[in-house]
């Protein structure tokens, strides 16, 4: 999906970055490409109930619980005009024929929306609907510094003005050397020569979703040398230089650039301004946009038929961390309230504490009382005292231990002397 060829053609630029590079960021989500990845996952479909679901809360339980990621859901709206003949074919190709009676646009995608509402009120992580593709809203908060990135496989989202985008993260980051891989604008601009006006000119020469064919015999190649040779100007001021009668020469093509013009003005409709101005639209973000958490549902999520202890305690740390961050934003909702310290620990290379919890709110589908193991920072700045109180019996402890120690070696170097 996306510009053909483009992640290919990003390599030289992209950097594998260990996941702790994405700790305490906002990023925003295209949702749709965790579900639809989940859903082709090996092995689970059959054996795991709602495994798009199950792995969703995995990833959310380490980026949240353990980097600090604070996730922003990004859903499609209604898809543009322009993609819906792409939008049959695709269907077709994959249910047959008989998909051939489907609607135009102005159906919107009741499934998709009521989904991300659905893992609103069981994960308590926030979501927008764009007012058209979700890559390209993702785009625009990361274009006007809502958030920090996006996470997405659609290399659509760089056309539509995306800073940081994120793509081929693990399910957790429980395997080692988990990482993810990162692209950035400025690379693709210093290195590649590839600003948004040329990347919007790569989609109008190789294909996109918007214009699955692209100009024939025109590969990435081509494309990228063609985008060496016009410096200063991008492919999209070339393109409407090619098509300006009588204010450009041929002359002053080289031999590469006529071919391609040759080739791209069979087409009567180049160079696409509708599809151009998809891509190079201001941005369009929803007035109402809130990035407001809620607390976590251990009873809905108990009732998704996986074991149910498991269920519990995987979702116990997201509430906890709910918690603790809305009590950062002085939200005084407790539902939960820390008993003690039992110990001081590591967890995939994240200092924490093994904190023990009284249910206050929480109900029968909780425990009495529960153990999770918390970043250690953000539980020392949400509860103090517990901390310090914690770090007052070690250094007795210590100190104990010390004195017993000393005594310990008194006593063995007096039997060495003879006493």
């Amino acid at each position: 999906m996306g510009v053909n060829e483009l992640w290919k053609i990003l390599e030289p630029v992209k950097r594998n970055e260990d996941l702790s590079s994405l700790r305490g960021k906002k990023l925003c989500v295209d949702l749709s490409f965790w579900i639809c990845e989940f859903q082709s996952a090996k092995g689970l479909q059959e054996n795991v109930p709602s495994p798009h679901l199950r792995n969703l809360l995995f990833r959310v339980l380490y980026l949240s619980t353990r980097l600090g990621v604070k996730l922003v859901f990004v859903i499609d709206g209604e898809p543009p005009q322009l993609k819906w003949n792409a939008i049959v074919k695709r269907i077709q190709a994959r249910n047959g024929e008989q998909s051939g009676h489907l609607s135009p646009p102005g159906g919107r995608r009741i499934g998709r929306s009521h989904f991300a509402q659905w893992v609103n009120e069981l994960l308590g992580i926030p979501y927008i609907e764009s007012p058209g593709e979700g890559e390209a809203l993702c785009a625009w908060l990361d274009l006007l510094e809502i958030v920090d990135g996006c996470i997405t496989s659609d290399g659509d989202a760089f056309l539509y003005g995306a800073r940081t985008v994120y793509r081929d993260l693990p399910v957790s980051g429980k395997s080692k050397g988990s990482s993810v891989d990162c692209y950035r604008i400025e690379e693709l601009e210093s290195q590649l020569n590839l600003n948004r006006e040329n990347l919007v000119g790569l989609a109008v020469l190789l294909g996109c979703d918007y214009l699955p064919q692209g100009v024939p015999q025109v590969g990435k190649i081509k494309a990228m040398e063609l985008i060496q040779n016009i410096k200063p100007d991008n492919l999209v001021q070339r393109f409407h230089k090619w098509t300006a009668m009588g204010t450009f020469s041929d002359q002053d093509l080289s031999r590469k650039e006529k071919s391609i013009k040759c080739k791209a003005l069979k087409d009567k409709s180049f160079p696409h301004p509708k599809v151009i101005q998809e891509y190079l639209q201001d941005p369009k973000v929803p007035q109402q946009f809130s990035s407001k958490t809620f607390c976590p549902d251990i009873q809905k999520l108990q009732n998704l038929k996986w074991n149910e202890e498991k269920t519990t305690e995987k979702i116990q740390p997201l509430i906890t961390y709910w918690q603790m961050t809305s009590l950062l934003e002085k939200n005084i909702t407790t539902f939960v309230q820390p008993e003690k310290i039992v110990k001081a620990r590591v967890q995939q290379k994240v200092e924490c504490y093994e904190v023990e919890w009284k249910n206050l709110e929480l109900g029968e589908a909780c425990p009495p009382y529960f153990v999770t193991v918390e970043p250690r920072e953000l539980f020392a700045q949400v509860y103090p005292d517990p901390v310090k109180k914690f770090n007052e019996e070690q250094a007795e402890q210590t100190s104990k231990k010390q004195k017993k120690s000393n005594c310990t070696s008194r006593t063995k170097n007096s039997k060495r002397e003879g006493w």
